[in-house]
Parts: structure tokens; sequence; C-alpha cells
């Protein structure tokens, strides 16, 4: 019969003790750097945004309701009718449109959560609230947009009703 080499079991135990050990410490250490590789994307996507001259003269559009009606007629216009600078115009647009849509991808390949890009959410929510923008996005191909505004609205909602509820 062969006898258990108790004399080895402390070595084994301290082994896989170790393994586990340094395997956690990969596992965090690798969170950690992804959480700062997100952190780094969004600031360049903040750059990238506020810094971008046709996306600033969206926001401020979106933002000056004195604007929404002639907006309107842009959006609802046959691009045929429109004047050059009318179509400047839903270009610069379609250029925002095209940043929320790649937000949408970074959400859907999970690269990014909800919860980190509402730092853009003032700006989804305007264009989701407003319903000629809804319908030009989904008519030209936009629809992601419209639907990455809609889940933001529900995730803002559904973390501020729990908030509620906690106190």
């Amino acid at each position: 019969m062969i006898e258990f080499p108790w004399s080895y079991l402390g070595t084994v135990i301290s082994a896989f003790a170790g393994g586990l050990w340094a395997v956690y410490k990969f596992a965090n250490e690798y969170r950690e750097n992804r959480k700062w590789k997100q952190i780094e994307f969004l600031l360049n996507l903040s750059q990238k945004f506020f810094g971008t001259d046709d996306i600033k003269a969206c926001i401020i559009k979106l933002d000056n309701t004195h604007e929404l009606d002639n907006l309107r007629r842009i959006f609802e216009s046959e691009r045929a009718i429109l004047t050059d600078a009318e179509i400047q115009e839903l270009e610069k647009f379609r250029s925002l449109f095209q940043f929320f849509d790649n937000l949408n991808c970074c959400i859907e390949m999970k690269a990014l959560t909800l919860d980190q890009i509402n730092l853009f959410g003032w700006f989804l929510n305007r264009i989701g609230e407003t319903d000629f923008i809804r319908v030009y996005c989904a008519k030209v191909g936009f629809s992601n947009v419209i639907a990455l505004a809609d889940k933001l609205e529900k995730y803002v909602y559904s973390s501020a009703y729990s908030r509620l509820h906690r106190v």
C-alpha cells in the first residue's frame, strides 16, 4: 500500500493558494486597466464631440427653441428644394447623428455602458423628444440614434426612480 505524502500537502496547498491569488490579481488588474481605457475613450469622445464645429453648431440649434421651427422645415423638406446653406445644416446634423450611431455600437459591443454615455444624455434626450428629428432619423437610417435615446431615457428614469425609493 502506498502512503499519502503528507509532507507535500502544505506545499500543494501553498502552490494552489498562490495560483488563486495570481489569478485574482490578474483579473483585478485587467478590470482596472479596462476601466482606465474606458475613461480615456470617453474623454476622447467628449473632446471630439465638444471640439467639432459642426457638432457644436447642432448643439446650439438644439438648445435654442426659437430655431426649432426652422429646423423642422429643413428636416421635413425634400432635399431638392433646400438651399445650399440648408443642405450644409442638414449635413452637420448627419455628423451629429453619426456620432450617436457610433456610440450605440459601443453600447451594443459592451465597450461602454449607458451610465458612461449619459455624459451626452441631454443631447440624446433633446433628439429623442423632438418628433421631426425622430422621423428624419428613422427615414435616413439613423434609427439606432433614436433607440439609444430611448434606452438612455429609460435607464436614467429607472435609475432616478430606484434612487428615490431607496431613501
